[in-house]
């Protein structure tokens, strides 16, 4: 598959990007941090890092948060869905939005006919689950792939139907209503407990998930720039979670909480009760939220650290070679000398631990290694 990688000039007439760029909003929101969203006209939103794609009445642009690090690029692949017009991907995580643009506007409002709007819905929560996308963005802002910030590839120009769209997915799996029952009750939710409640739960199970790939890198990270980085993360989360809310919460109610899960969540995984769940298989053990399981035994719950850390680099040497991967491709296209120096600059890596490390994966990637120093 031809991937063009956009070098942020004016797009050509039948791009993807123009039609991104002339269908925006008037006065989108937009951000360069998502703890403060701005109103501005089009021309100037278009300069900032998150951008709103979409007016509140018509869906032009569907957008999927694909939060899977390496994988995220070529997931659509794997998973068997439509192609997306544009993938923008943050080249420090590897995490992408997924950009289609549909060539007719979904109405998105009460007053709206809502046979369309079902099955946009429908089709959008089984794009989700095939995807393996975050089920919580809520799409109101994305990166924006008019932004140097991000790597934007745009992969064709075609603007899809929802039809189309629709072949891809099975429209009959009668998971799609239970998802979609579980989508509208959580917005119940929100209303019957509370906007604080709902931020503290979600949070809270983002930072279980999340905490065995930060506890990872002790020893080779100073504790307290960790911590910070780990802070950092779900401060983001917080924030991003705020955006999904009708009504958002003041930055003081978000910050209060964010550093709240951050720091029991911290403490807690160190005295040995918190258990990575999930990924690793092993089910649910004792908790912070479950104090009827049983305590693990001290060997037992070393052996699952070690597993989870073997994860953990496992992961990280897949999102190197993956920059490393790009990095070429990106060189090949552009003309430009395959060198290690200039694939080390081009994905952001120190040259020596990458020659170290990755010096058969690159000559395996490179179809002439002559020159190459």
């Amino acid at each position: 598959m031809g991937i063009m990688q956009s070098h942020h000039n004016l797009p050509t007439p039948e791009s993807s990007l123009l039609h991104f760029m002339a269908n925006l909003p008037p006065k989108p929101y937009c951000s360069d941090d998502l703890r403060r969203l701005n109103i501005r006209p089009a021309k100037t939103a278009r300069k900032y890092a998150y951008i709103q794609p979409n007016d509140p009445y018509n869906v032009r642009c569907v957008v999927f948060d694909m939060d899977l690090g390496a994988e995220s690029f070529h997931r659509f692949e794997d998973a068997g869905t439509a192609t997306p017009n544009l993938i923008v991907q943050n080249p420090e995580n590897l995490n992408s939005h997924y950009l289609y643009l549909l060539k007719t506007p979904v109405w998105v409002n009460d007053t709206g006919r809502q046979a369309p709007q079902a099955y946009f819905n429908a089709i959008k929560h089984a794009m989700t689950a095939q995807l393996g996308a975050d089920s919580r963005y809520s799409g109101l802002i994305c990166k924006n792939p008019l932004n140097p910030q991000w790597r934007t590839s745009e992969l064709h120009s075609h603007l899809y139907s929802l039809d189309e769209l629709a072949d891809y997915v099975d429209l009959s799996m009668p998971s799609i209503e239970r998802d979609r029952a579980k989508v509208e009750k959580g917005l119940i939710d929100v209303v019957i407990n509370g906007r604080n409640d709902h931020l503290f739960t979600v949070l809270r199970l983002f930072a279980y998930e999340r905490i065995a790939s930060y506890k990872a890198h002790e020893g080779s990270l100073d504790s307290i720039k960790l911590f910070r980085m780990w802070e950092n993360a779900i401060e983001k989360e917080a924030m991003r979670i705020n955006t999904a809310f009708p009504s958002v919460l003041g930055i003081g109610e978000i910050k209060s909480t964010a550093k709240s899960v951050s720091r029991w969540v911290w403490k807690h995984y160190q005295e040995g009760e918190q258990v990575q769940r999930g990924k690793m298989g092993f089910g649910e053990t004792r908790h912070n939220y479950n104090f009827t399981a049983p305590m693990l035994p001290e060997e037992e719950r070393k052996r699952r650290q070690s597993l989870s850390a073997e994860l953990t680099n496992k992961h990280r040497k897949e999102n190197t070679e993956l920059k490393i991967k790009q990095a070429i491709e990106r060189l090949k296209a552009n003309g430009e000398k395959v060198t290690n120096s200039a694939i080390a600059k081009q994905a952001g890596l120190n040259r020596q631990t990458m020659i170290k490390n990755y010096s058969d994966f690159i000559a395996k990637k490179v179809s002439l290694t002559v020159g190459i120093r």
